[in-house]
């Protein structure tokens, strides 16, 4: 069950023995949301949340604490690859670096910089919803699809080519929310 003790078990799993040379892939695709920032790290007084299934009793599990427990320590040399498919997910791991289309790299006001080499997709903006959509008669989330899709199209695309994809097969299918892409370096 995707419990908040079960969901945070597993992500200390994927990077317990992370060393040097590994490529880790997180995927996360369900409930997201937002609370009040309490640490004053977030621009707009919000951190962004995955949502656990026992989140009324257990909480939700915020962009601060995915940060300490699947980024922070990750050591030099190795990779993590994220996606999360959930509303308010833009910057779900409280990335440095966030890739703007046509203008490059834009860093963080307070940056938390990290060894690890760190990318990831989210679903949205941190003020947007992630749409669910239908496949091949399987529910999932539209990012999901739009990305699976890209790379089948390309299968080994440079970051801003699968952005460019991302969008276009969103925008294809009706869907307004504009996936972000964030990394720990430019």
């Amino acid at each position: 069950m995707p419990t908040r003790s079960n969901i945070i078990e597993g992500l200390r799993w994927l990077v317990r023995s992370a060393k040097r040379g590994d490529c880790l892939f997180f995927h996360f695709s369900g409930h997201g949301g937002q609370v009040r920032d309490h640490s004053g790290d977030e621009a707009d007084g919000y951190d962004e949340t995955i949502v656990p299934c026992d989140y009324k009793r257990a909480g939700q599990i915020t962009d601060d604490e995915l940060f300490k427990i699947l980024v922070k320590d990750l050591p030099e040399g190795c990779k993590l690859t994220a996606v999360m498919d959930c509303c308010h997910s833009g910057t779900g791991l409280d990335l440095p670096y966030d890739y703007q289309s046509g203008r490059g790299w834009r860093c963080e006001d307070v940056p938390f910089h990290t060894r690890g080499d760190v990318q990831m997709l989210s679903g949205c903006e941190d003020d947007q919803t992630s749409a669910d959509t239908y496949h091949n008669f399987s529910a999932g989330g539209a990012m999901t699809n739009a990305l699976l899709k890209a790379l089948k199209d390309n299968p080994l695309p440079l970051y801003p080519d699968l952005f460019r994809a991302l969008h276009a097969n969103l925008r294809k299918k009706g869907f307004r929310q504009r996936p972000q892409l964030t990394s720990s370096q430019p």
